[in-house]
């Protein structure tokens, strides 16, 4: 069966990174020189802004570039990841740390999740052999047991996750005229409550704000160990207060603040 066959539907590779301070992280695919030239060439797969002061797993697409290995697994010549301030300034040494050979906890992944129409064994082999390879550029993709899926038009694949679907803070504006209250709430006419939306696959990233227990129970969903497993949730993790002017049941103009009125953040758990 031709490399075209394989059906990969995500591409995701996990970084553990360090930053003291706010700076911008880029992963890039590392191209082959230009016929006229000797040096290699890279094209940015994603930016991003990481939090001050963050410590933990970034995740970043990185399908375009697993696509042409596939297509061509000579033309993998790995990734590159750089960091730089804000404004696009090289980052002082020692500011920013790369997990090194002998961090086993920390090293970066490439996950790989395949299609090939049949149920979950439970087996998480499938899914090492998928990105062993990558992380080995120029080696034979064939070592690496991707499971080969019966379509052979990689126009029909699909993304079991995408950044639209991931677990997310979004509107949600209530207005008291329509649920009933302004009859007595004075001010505000209504406030945005906002809502959390989206799933909560494996992998969790940071940006995620997963709870351990929520790590554990994406894996195992995963793995599909049984079928009682469900997706962790998407919930509020972080409630705040809103106030109230409002007339009481006697006639009185009460100003009170009322607690775990607006989701102020999202997360998995």
């Amino acid at each position: 069966m031709s490399k075209c066959n394989r059906w990969l539907s995500i591409m995701k590779v996990i970084i553990f990174v360090a930053l003291e301070r706010s700076k911008r992280l880029k992963v890039y695919q590392v191209l082959p020189p230009a016929k006229t030239k000797k040096k290699r060439r890279k094209k940015l797969l994603e930016s991003r802004r990481v939090s001050v002061h963050s410590t933990g797993w970034e995740i970043f697409s990185v399908k375009e570039a697993v696509a042409a290995w596939i297509k061509n697994n000579e033309s993998n010549l790995g990734l590159s990841i750089s960091i730089r301030s804000l404004d696009e300034e090289p980052v002082p040494r020692g500011l920013a740390r790369f997990a090194r050979g002998n961090h086993s906890d920390r090293q970066p992944l490439l996950i790989l999740f395949v299609d090939d129409n049949r149920q979950s064994s439970g087996n998480l082999s499938y899914i090492k052999g998928g990105y062993q390879a990558f992380l080995q550029p120029n080696k034979s993709i064939s070592s690496a047991n991707i499971i080969r899926s019966k379509r052979g038009d990689v126009t029909g694949m699909l993304s079991l996750v995408t950044k639209n679907e991931s677990c997310a803070r979004h509107d949600l504006y209530i207005d008291f005229e329509r649920i009933g209250w302004a009859a007595w709430i004075i001010s505000p006419k209504g406030y945005n409550a906002f809502q959390c939306k989206g799933n909560c696959y494996f992998p969790l990233g940071q940006n995620q704000r997963p709870t351990n227990h929520a790590t554990v129970q994406s894996i195992a969903h995963e793995l599909g160990l049984t079928q009682t497993v469900k997706l962790p949730c998407c919930v509020p993790d972080r409630l705040v207060a809103i106030s109230l002017l409002y007339f009481d049941e006697y006639g009185n103009v009460i100003l009170k603040q009322y607690d775990d009125m607006v989701a102020a953040s999202c997360g998995c758990h």
